[in-house]
């Protein structure tokens, strides 16, 4: 299904653009092929990481490993920086999402201070950009990792339940990497449950029914199709598992507030262009 890019090299980007001119983006659940920092240096939100559901504040960071289904919705007002990293690349950092809250002001400058130099190394051409974007990225991991190992290893985000979160996560993965729209039959069927159990299961944890979930995970895709692919309505119809363009154009207008025309325009449009593939 469509999904995020994998960068070729660490990409920084600044929050408040993103929140107020693409933030559906980060509100579409989605599961990125390398890990994924954000750090939240004002404002506040919700995420939402595998099975669990988190508020959170300001001078949060969050650690978001390759492949984990994940969204976030900000307050107005957000600042911060995002991270994506390429799939390829080793970071220092646990195999399970954590967040960390950076306590002190010194540390919080500090932190500030290396994403202002990775920020200004994107922006470079010089000879050895590259390898030294590499090395502010793989320095603000470590930095994080240590901070992580100087305070309990940061909060751990797992589900309280290891059973049903491990069930909820593998459902959310699936729907995030179908290659079309699939129904609740036919996600419980690929995970060995009953439908009735999955249903039950899905809305315990998450608030929401399966139906709901699965519906935005072909939402997520179908945003990404339509804003960074030059395929036709027909084609990500077709691709989706739509029984006709006139159907997907409704759900999709309905889900995301505009008819996918639009949506395209407004995604290759000087307020977004950057954010192409995120």
């Amino acid at each position: 299904m469509f999904a995020p890019a994998d960068p070729p090299e660490p990409r920084l980007v600044a929050l408040t653009p993103l929140v107020s001119h693409a933030p559906w983006r980060l509100a579409l659940p989605a599961a990125r092929p390398g890990g994924l920092l954000l750090w939240v240096n004002r404002g506040q939100g919700r995420a939402e990481i595998g099975p669990v559901l988190r508020g959170f504040g300001p001078n949060s960071v969050f650690w978001i490993p390759a492949r984990t289904v994940h969204a976030f919705n900000f307050a107005p007002g957000a600042q911060g920086m995002l991270l994506a990293m390429p799939g390829r690349f080793v970071m220092p950092l646990p195999a399970h999402p954590i967040r960390l809250q950076i306590e002190t002001l010194p540390l919080q400058s500090e932190l500030a201070g290396m994403f202002e130099r990775l920020r200004a190394e994107s922006g470079s051409t010089e000879t050895g950009h590259k390898v030294a974007l590499r090395a502010h990225a793989a320095l603000i991991a470590v930095w994080l990792a240590r901070y992580a190992d100087n305070h309990g290893g940061g909060e751990r985000i797992v589900a309280p339940d290891a059973r049903t979160g491990a069930l909820v996560s593998r459902a959310l993965a699936e729907a995030a990497a179908g290659s079309a729209a699939l129904t609740v039959a036919e996600l419980a069927e690929r995970l060995e449950v009953s439908e009735a159990h999955l249903t039950r299961v899905i809305k315990s944890e998450l608030g929401h029914t399966a139906h709901e979930v699965l519906n935005r995970a072909v939402m997520s895709a179908a945003a990404r199709a339509v804003a960074d692919t030059d395929l036709t309505a027909r084609e990500i119809a077709e691709r989706l598992g739509f029984s006709s363009p006139a159907y997907f154009n409704r759900a999709f207008a309905a889900a995301l507030g505009e008819p996918p025309g639009r949506f395209r325009t407004e995604a290759r449009g000087h307020l977004q262009a950057g954010f192409a593939g995120l």
